[in-house]
């Protein structure tokens, strides 16, 4: 029987060091998130659903992300979490307690929590203490939380309410090539957001329209709890996604 060692917990588990979410700012908010190292890539996979597509163009190694020690810092922080579950929580709760008491002050800006910056977690559903089950999202009630996820399941529950998804917990759909036709009409129908990389490089080139279904800019922020319903969040292709020939990157005709 192997013992799986508890590795210790990074002295920094948020940040908010990338480019789009700092363009929360100018709407009066600060998003902080948690960057793990996606996929298999710390041995343990973060990203149950992502598509080859997906993998292929992750922006993990976009700005920071370039660098070797921004990689390992983010496996280091992946195999804690799995390792060392407890302590990662106390120390994800001390610093969002933190933000929540000083940014206001600081920034005079309102802290938000994206905890899925390069993973897709059920953080829905983890939870912070044992002994209640009560989640990091439920804990902080009265702070906005929101992610992107492709986990069709997990966002049909989310959208038809046929789970408990904490209220100030907000969800989008991430399209991937696989991903049919019909489900994402059925999404918006219902009020639902699907995000979807287009090939372009700026905002300004996104079409009006995909498939009939209205397309909003999804690149001047990263705010999408702020998005009208029933919308298509278009995003302009970044690093890898160039290179796409898998129908990940929509084109646009």
């Amino acid at each position: 029987m192997s013992i799986q060692l508890k590795l210790p917990v990074p002295k920094k588990i948020l940040s908010d060091n990338n480019i789009k979410i700092e363009k929360s700012k100018a709407l009066g908010f600060r998003t902080f998130g948690i960057h793990f190292a996606p996929h298999k890539q710390a041995g343990r996979n973060v990203c149950a659903f992502a598509s080859k597509g997906c993998i292929k163009s992750c922006l993990n190694t976009s700005g920071h992300g370039q660098f070797d020690n921004t990689q390992k810092a983010r496996e280091r922080k992946t195999k804690a979490f799995f390792t060392n579950r407890n302590r990662f929580l106390e120390k994800l709760y001390r610093e969002i307690t933190n933000k929540n008491k000083n940014v206001p002050k600081l920034n005079n800006l309102d802290p938000v929590y994206r905890l899925n910056l390069t993973s897709d977690l059920p953080f829905h559903k983890i939870a912070l203490d044992p002994k209640n089950e009560r989640t990091i999202i439920d804990t902080f009630k009265d702070s906005q939380f929101y992610d992107y996820t492709k986990d069709l399941k997990r966002y049909f529950r989310f959208l038809y309410k046929t789970e408990y998804f904490p209220k100030n917990y907000h969800l989008v759909f991430s399209r991937s090539e696989n991903t049919n036709l019909s489900i994402i009409k059925e999404i918006i129908k219902n009020g639902g957001n699907v995000a979807i990389p287009f090939r372009c490089k700026s905002a300004k080139d996104l079409p009006k329209f995909w498939n009939d279904i209205s397309v909003i800019d999804g690149e001047s922020h990263d705010l999408r709890f702020l998005d009208p319903k029933g919308r298509i969040i278009g995003l302009p292709m970044k690093g890898k996604a160039s290179k796409d020939s898998t129908g990940f990157v929509q084109e646009i005709s």
